[in-house]
């Protein structure tokens, strides 16, 4: 069995978050959260979570903040495949910049390599930008 699930990204903040940045498939349905409808298929999740070693120093925790993560339909497929996931990977990786920004905006976090007086570019450049708003659901 493959994993459903592509990590783009882990990006480091001037907090103690860490931004997660992946794509995956989910079987959509309805979200009893907030009562709406998602589609089956490939999407871009971006979550903001906090990493810590244990008391004991032998294994990380990783704590999520429920509610603060984001994400965004890529593409609709009615089953898995391998093959679907990495090309919407490879769509994903356009919305990236935009996902990301959004959620900084949103939750007030800054990204570490954006605090740098390096001229590195704090996530890949892109191409071509995005045509049209980029639209999320909260989870």
């Amino acid at each position: 069995m493959s994993n459903k699930m592509i990590q783009l990204a882990m990006l480091e903040t001037t907090g103690k978050e860490t931004i997660e940045v992946k794509v995956s498939y989910l079987k959509g349905g309805m979200n009893f959260y907030d009562y709406t409808t998602h589609p089956r298929g490939y999407w871009l999740q971006v979550t903001p979570l906090e990493i810590e070693d244990s008391a004991c120093g032998k294994f990380k925790m990783t704590r999520y903040m429920f509610g603060s993560g984001k994400k965004y339909f890529v593409s609709e497929a009615s089953r898995f495949s391998q093959k679907a996931l990495e090309r919407a990977a490879d769509q994903a990786r356009d919305m990236m910049d935009a996902a990301v920004s959004l959620l900084c905006d949103k939750g007030g976090y800054t990204l570490l390599s954006a605090s740098n007086s390096s001229d590195e570019p704090m996530l890949p450049q892109l191409d071509s930008i995005p045509e049209g708003p980029i639209e999320g659901y909260d989870y």
